[in-house]
């Protein structure tokens, strides 16, 4: 969904928001899969009896032995917990598809591109409307569904500037028609 509205002669402000309908069936199979993970290796946890835990921890083997066993054993628990982190940061991602907006402002001299309320690294940017050539469409496909059996297509507001270098102002729009109002809105040179 897109709000835009104009402020002074030269002033504008849109904001984009994704539809919530499309983005929840990812974070559901997200968080039920992060879930089942965490009830596995709480299961496991309590299935290893403590005393095993203590007594490798407190150098079962004397010498370099014991200190290769603890290591392996730090190696196999990082091993372990890597998928629970990945799904948690693709879980956190999905969140934030379903609950931010991005908010575009500018005027004559400055574009200002927000990602918010949850926080993602390297999504606000302010550009000098001089260094920006245009603002194009480029759209992306990718596979969803088990096994990747479907295909998806996205698209995304992308700053083409006068380096030659394109920057990505907002992706993952799921509709052509309202990546294309958002480059035709964001007009500073009309």
């Amino acid at each position: 969904m897109i709000n835009c509205q104009k402020g002074d002669s030269s002033s504008y402000q849109c904001v984009y928001r994704p539809n919530p309908a499309e983005e929840a069936g990812g974070l559901v199979f997200y968080i039920l899969t992060l879930g089942a993970m965490l009830a596995l290796v709480l299961f496991i946890r309590t299935q290893v009896p403590r005393e095993l835990l203590v007594s490798l921890m407190h150098d079962p083997i004397p010498g370099t032995e014991g200190m290769l066993l603890r290591g392996l054993m730090f190696l196999a628990v990082a091993i372990g917990l890597s998928p629970v982190l990945i799904l948690g940061i693709l879980t956190y991602k999905q969140l934030g598809r379903l609950i931010n907006h991005w908010t575009l402002r500018g005027n004559l001299e400055t574009l200002n591109v927000s990602c918010g309320p949850l926080p993602f690294i390297g999504r606000n940017h302010s550009l000098s409307t001089v260094s920006v050539e245009s603002l194009d469409v480029e759209s992306r496909y990718g596979t969803s569904g088990l096994n990747g059996r479907g295909s998806s297509r996205s698209f995304k507001l992308v700053a083409v500037l006068k380096t030659g270098v394109n920057l990505c102002l907002i992706q993952g729009i799921s509709k052509e028609e309202e990546a294309k109002t958002l480059a035709e809105y964001v007009d500073w040179k009309a």
